[in-house]
């Protein structure tokens, strides 16, 4: 799915599988998802932070069409 996609991948609070990271890190994909409280910190910067936020934005106007 992601064999022609490269920069960033904003995705959503689902388990994201630490192998699944790894491999589309050397990949050339940066995946950005929220944490969750049993998942580790990581940092990302203030740019991120906004586009994860209008990504939901935008995913709620999507449900609603």
């Amino acid at each position: 799915m992601t064999k022609d996609v490269f920069g960033k991948l904003f995705g959503d609070r689902g388990n994201i599988d630490q192998k699944l990271a790894e491999y589309l890190w050397n990949e050339g994909v940066e995946l950005i998802y929220k944490v969750r409280k049993n998942m580790k910190k990581m940092n990302i910067s203030d740019t991120d932070k906004i586009l994860l936020r209008k990504r939901a934005v935008i995913e709620s106007v999507n449900d609603e069409l």
